[in-house]
């Protein structure tokens, strides 16, 4: 049995005393980072011996300097794997993290927040529909509630909860795209083909970076212009992408839990390293010996717009909140290979449909969805292995249509 976790966002009432806190647990952070950054400290038990001349500098709990040392360490040691370039790691927006119960408790839809011994601050949330199940089960004990992220007009409340995935009946194989999510569930010996439209997310990334090109050409060198506009723009499209991608994941989720389906995902981590690699080339112009990107310029945008990890991060913590079981199979090759015969096409994507030599035709996302499932079903992990594949217990013979699709209710 696995614990499961899951963030909940609540609002709450205006409180001015919040402000001073918000000051001083990021200046406990901003000082942990000094201190780690001048002398190159990444063990908590060094940046510990800091943590009560921190505490006394910055007048916060004890267990409030205990959550800054912590987060001030995490972000210093993410800041030297992405490669530790200057300018050194700051903090600017303001937050606090809390923890049940050593410097906050939750009761009758107030958040207490201990300042010091007998002083608290008091937080009064603003409860909805959605967040209404939540609380009402942590008062009953149903779920556990953990860390609590506080932020100017919101809070994150962490909740826990034990979960037992099912048995699998069938077999749910998702491919995830530009534009749609397309997916092949194999369950009593017959394959479903599915598809989850993202016209919508693709449409408005497009369209706000026209409006981002077009202000740039219309206000060029305006940097400060830009960024007051586009904060504003991306801070919209970034709520509405969102929103839908929420509805989306949470149709998939529920498919799967009806037909009582184990999810196959791709392992998409690092996806975006992978699409902006660049090669040693020759410059033409300069003559040097330089970087140069693989891709075209309009489809590495399109690329880097898109949202495959955050897709994959949806569905996981919903599937495992909902106990569905889960899944992740290497990518390589998967749109390339002849899910029929173990043909593997070499020469690279050409055109949506996938045709090969033993005469199998069929959309290149149902194709990497089939061979998901085979990789899974039969174990061939090893590049060596896909190309001697087998059917998936003879049945993969029986696909033979191209594009054939049919969309799940929601």
């Amino acid at each position: 049995m696995a614990q499961t976790v899951k963030g909940i966002k609540v609002d709450f009432e205006p409180n001015q005393e919040l402000e001073k806190l918000f000051r001083s647990y990021v200046k406990a952070i901003n000082l942990f980072l000094n201190i780690a950054y001048s002398n190159n400290i990444t063990s908590l038990g060094r940046l510990n011996q800091f943590r009560q001349k921190v505490k006394e500098k910055c007048g916060i709990t004890g267990y409030a300097s205990v959550m800054a040392l912590r987060d001030a360490l995490a972000i210093y040691r993410s800041w030297r794997k992405r490669g530790g370039r200057k300018p050194k790691p700051k903090i600017r927006k303001p937050f606090l993290r809390l923890s049940i119960p050593y410097n906050a408790e939750l009761e009758n839809g107030r958040i207490r927040i201990t300042i010091e011994r007998g002083k608290y601050v008091w937080l009064r949330l603003k409860i909805g529909k959605y967040q209404q199940p939540f609380i009402k089960a942590l008062n009953e004990g149903k779920l556990k509630l953990g860390e609590i992220v506080v932020k100017r007009g919101y809070i994150i409340l962490t909740v826990k909860k034990e979960s037992l995935p099912y048995q699998p009946e069938g077999y749910l194989a998702l491919d995830i795209n530009e534009k749609s999510i397309n997916g092949v569930l194999y369950k009593n010996g017959e394959f479903s083909f599915l598809k989850w439209s993202l016209g919508k997310v693709y449409s408005l990334n497009q369209t706000y970076t026209k409006l981002t090109e077009k202000l740039q050409k219309k206000y060029p060198n305006r940097w400060a212009l830009w960024r007051k506009v586009n904060r504003k723009r991306f801070k919209n499209r970034a709520r509405k992408v969102d929103w839908h991608l929420h509805n989306i994941t949470r149709q998939i989720v529920d498919f799967a839990e009806k037909e009582k389906a184990l999810i196959i995902l791709e392992d998409l981590k690092n996806i975006k390293n992978r699409i902006n690699k660049r090669k040693l080339k020759k410059n033409k112009y300069s003559g040097k010996v330089q970087p140069h990107r693989t891709k075209p310029k309009s489809l590495l945008g399109r690329l880097n717009r898109a949202c495959f990890r955050k897709i994959e991060f949806m569905i996981n913590y919903k599937a495992k909140w909902n106990n569905i079981p889960l899944t992740y199979i290497k990518p390589h090759y998967t749109s390339r290979i002849c899910p029929r015969c173990g043909w593997i096409d070499r020469k690279g994507l050409r055109g949506h449909v996938f045709t090969c030599k033993c005469g199998f035709k069929l959309n290149r996302h149902y194709v990497a969805c089939l061979n998901l499932l085979n990789r899974y079903m039969t174990g061939y992990g090893s590049p060596r292995d896909w190309g001697r594949m087998k059917a998936i217990n003879g049945l993969t013979s029986q696909v033979n249509l191209v594009g054939t699709t049919q969309v799940p209710k929601s």
